[in-house]
């Protein structure tokens, strides 16, 4: 790993992020998984956006294998109105361009904006770790005081971890043979165990 300082924003870049790119070059005959990743960079650039326009300092941006993470000096996201907006702008910002590129534009464009409204819709699942899933979580924190917060964390755990049971015993069912997805979704499971 290695890092720069920008502004008084640390940018690290860790080895898998680069073995990641190299491997995404190396496999992408269409060109769908740079488009991919282009548009999980304009997904990151949504979030930065609006920590920008809120005044939250940014700490540090970390580039690795799973994406890019940007974190917020301590303290600077009070109030939940905030935090949500920068969780929200994210999948905004990829909804945004797929109406942009797909009704306004059209032919290869339409291509990029299909694939920017899969990143969207996917970082709106309300898994752990993912923005759904974190809107969830300030949710609960904000509304289920009275409920107890670990009740709620706990339950909503549970449900995922139900649904993606579902989802496993579907794609088994129907025959379904990609390794890569049941890897994924046990992956998910465990995560959402560690409440």
């Amino acid at each position: 790993m290695f890092s720069i300082r920008l502004c008084k924003i640390r940018i690290s870049f860790h080895f898998s992020f680069f073995a990641v790119i190299s491997l995404m070059l190396l496999l992408d005959g269409e060109g769908c998984l740079m488009l991919g990743f282009y548009a999980c960079l304009l997904h990151e650039m949504g979030h930065l956006a609006a920590m920008l326009w809120l005044n939250v300092p940014v700490s540090e941006i970390c580039f690795y294998g799973a994406g890019v993470k940007i974190v917020p000096k301590k303290r600077s996201l009070t109030g939940y109105g905030k935090e949500f907006a920068v969780l929200a702008a994210g999948p905004l910002a990829n909804l945004l361009v797929f109406a942009l590129s797909y009704f306004f534009i059209g032919g290869q464009a339409a291509v990029f904006g299909a694939i920017s409204l899969v990143t969207g819709l996917f970082n709106l699942l309300p898994l752990k770790g993912f923005d759904g899933g974190r809107i969830i979580a300030l949710a609960a924190e904000r509304f289920a005081a009275p409920l107890g917060l670990w009740e709620t964390k706990t339950a909503l755990a549970a449900v995922n971890i139900a649904a993606l049971v579902v989802l496993l015993a579907i794609a088994a069912a129907r025959g379904f043979g990609n390794l890569s997805l049941y890897i994924t979704v046990i992956y998910f499971m465990i995560a959402e165990l560690m409440i």
